[in-house]
């Protein structure tokens, strides 16, 4: 970039700081924000009306973005794909639209570990993360959920398909392909 504009490296590196400060404190907070209010039931229909998914307002999954790893420590960067990389953790809504982020992680480290250690996560364990409203599914209270991969563990906010170990019900296959429909989103908005 330097060189294209006749700008001291030092410069550009300046420039791209300040630019992503600037991402992070100012676009973030008004564009990337889970949903709340009217915003809220409005996610929640669309996984509804779309996937068929009720009572959910996201999908999170994690993606792996290639680098040129720091040299001292580049084995902590080696994802199990084969290359060097670094986390991003997103949620998605029924939009493909992100609404949280988190990143920064080297590629070595599991999925679920960058949960554990994301503001999703913690809010949802003090349970802020959602409204406590719940909706009777055959006769069970299922409070308001993310949909997850195998990857990460099963909360009362988060729910992950059933292992397919080939016994699956009729009841447990229909809920899996339902429950894929409306994952499938965050693959979709990682482009996946």
């Amino acid at each position: 970039m330097g060189n294209l504009f006749g700008i001291a490296r030092s410069s550009v590196c300046t420039i791209v700081h300040e630019f992503c400060k600037a991402v992070r404190q100012v676009l973030m907070p008004e564009f990337t924000k889970l949903p709340k209010g009217d915003a809220l039931r409005e996610v929640l229909q669309g996984f509804q009306k779309r996937c068929g998914f009720p009572h959910c307002v996201g999908a999170i999954d994690g993606s792996h973005n290639p680098i040129i790893a720091p040299e001292e420590i580049h084995v902590d960067y080696f994802n199990h794909k084969g290359w060097h990389s670094v986390l991003l953790q997103g949620v998605v809504d029924h939009q493909f639209c992100f609404t949280n982020i988190h990143t920064g992680w080297p590629g070595s480290v599991h999925d679920a570990r960058v949960l554990r250690n994301s503001r999703v996560f913690a809010m949802a364990e003090r349970g802020e993360l959602f409204p406590p409203d719940t909706v009777e599914i055959n006769g069970v209270q299922v409070p308001i959920m993310l949909l997850g991969d195998p990857a990460y563990p099963m909360r009362s906010w988060l729910l992950k398909g059933y292992t397919d170990t080939g016994y699956l019900t009729g009841q447990q296959r229909y809920f899996n392909q339902r429950h894929s429909k409306a994952k499938v989103t965050v693959d979709c908005a990682f482009g996946d």
